[in-house]
């Protein structure tokens, strides 16, 4: 057995979450289901404090020999790369030719209806980077079961997700790592982000206007 069925079984047995746990063991949740999923191996000190938790042997999770582990977990790190890669690139691509077509004057270029009954925000940015002044997509997904997704900018290969609500006129967004982001509801559809109410930037400025998006 594995160590992600392995892990799976004890949580199981000790009917807990994996929030639960990873607060247990001072790690993200994140975390733990990179382990119960195969894309990672827990540190030692991570591994030694599962197996106190657990109160289990010394090495009972770890099936594999340590040199065994790393060529896996490479092997599994090269394989995920790729097809995040190759993912990335259809989803860029996508973008790039909804914006060309639909949105060459538009001035909150595309964004992409991932769910009937989403609500979508998008805040535009200009970069000066070496190459030029490059436009910069910020993309907000609302989910209707309370869910979001956020994209900050098409070429970031970080995506936040977690809880949404809302709290009179604002709505309040929590990713997984209980981190809290607050956006004021102001007119004609738009959300402006409050970095004095949030935890971190959001990779935005304050006062950064999202506009919704109509389909």
């Amino acid at each position: 057995m594995e160590l992600k069925e392995k892990l799976k079984q004890a949580r199981s047995e000790r009917k807990i979450s994996q929030q639960a746990l990873a607060d247990a063991i001072f790690v993200s949740r994140s975390a733990v289901a990179k382990w119960e999923s195969g894309l990672g191996v827990p540190c030692n000190e991570s591994m030694e404090a599962l197996e106190k938790y657990f109160g289990v042997e010394n090495g009972y999770f770890m099936t594999d020999k340590p040199d065994e582990v790393i060529v896996k977990k490479n092997i599994r790190m090269r394989k995920t790369a790729i097809i995040f890669s190759a993912v990335a690139g259809v989803f860029l691509f996508a973008l790039l030719t909804v914006g060309i077509i639909h949105n060459r004057n538009n001035d909150y270029g595309p964004t992409l209806d991932v769910a009937k009954g989403t609500k979508i925000y998008v805040y535009t940015t200009e970069l000066n980077t070496d190459y030029g002044s490059l436009q910069c997509h910020y993309q907000l997904y609302l989910f209707n079961n309370g869910s979001f997704m956020y994209i900050p900018g098409l070429h970031s290969s970080y995506i936040y997700d977690g809880e949404w609500k809302m709290d009179g006129d604002e709505i309040i967004l929590t990713n997984f790592d209980e981190k809290k982001y607050t956006l004021k509801i102001s007119k004609n559809n738009t959300l402006v982000f409050d970095a004095s109410r949030s935890d971190g930037k959001f990779n935005v400025s304050d006062g950064a206007v999202f506009v919704k998006k109509a389909f």
